[in-house]
């Protein structure tokens, strides 16, 4: 993943802002762990030794917070899938 993102990097920027653009991607990807860390730590905090019901199925805080990951991930994908799926080839060839 790393070696993408750093290619993408040198790809997109210009050649003499080449080591800034790879810093600023490589510093954006520590800032999202750090944030999602601390997100995670919060609601952990905030919502321990709580349970949750869902269609007789008990939870704890733990899988709550890894089924709400877990449905992100998953809008994530979907979006992914339709936003940059190619357009069908309408093109029809006649002889």
């Amino acid at each position: 993943m790393h070696i993408g993102i750093s290619g993408e990097a040198m790809h997109v920027v210009d050649e003499r802002d080449k080591s800034f653009g790879i810093s600023l991607s490589f510093m954006q990807m520590a800032l999202g762990t750090s944030v999602s860390s601390i997100i995670c730590m919060k609601f952990l905090e905030i919502y321990q030794g709580r349970t949750y019901l869902l269609m007789n199925l008990e939870f704890n805080h733990y899988e709550a917070l890894l089924a709400i990951m877990a449905g992100f991930m998953l809008l994530i994908s979907i979006y992914g899938f339709f936003a940059f799926r190619q357009p069908p080839n309408t093109k029809v060839l006649t002889t």
